[in-house]
């Protein structure tokens, strides 16, 4: 279970792999859609550098992919988990409120704010409870 404290200090870390997460994802939506249209043209187009190009764009997906997935594999190993499709936020197992919670974070806010319930749509995320307790702060 991770305090907002906790995750906060994860931050940097978090942030270059999701980053490269996100650089993957998009150019494996991109190769994607090239690989669909030039599939779609296949039956006129039969000539050896289509081809050889093709199969450029299959390999280079497929490392990619293994890229992404390894990407994936680290945030997870580190207990966290990343929204799917890859939208730049990631969850936090944690407890709030005394209920299994998300702390949720979002790349490009400096600190782990936010909650939402487990499976909950991070849309619906929202700000962390806080009481204070002489100069520290609690869930």
């Amino acid at each position: 279970m991770f305090t907002p404290e906790r995750a906060t200090e994860m931050l940097p870390l978090l942030r270059i792999i999701l980053r490269d997460a996100l650089q993957l994802n998009h150019s494996i939506e991109r190769q994607r859609d090239q690989i669909a249209g030039i599939d779609r043209m296949a039956e006129r187009i039969d000539h050896p550098s289509y081809r050889d190009e093709v199969h450029d764009i299959r390999v280079t997906l497929a490392d990619e992919e293994a890229k992404l997935e390894q990407c994936l594999l680290e945030l997870t190993e580190l207990g966290v988990t990343p929204h799917l499709p890859l939208n730049g936020i990631i969850d936090f197992p944690a407890i709030v409120n005394r209920q299994p919670a998300c702390l949720c974070w979002s790349l490009g806010e400096d600190s782990v704010d936010y909650w939402h319930d487990p499976g909950q749509d991070p849309e619906l995320r929202r700000p962390l409870p806080r009481k204070t307790l002489g100069t520290e702060k609690c869930l």
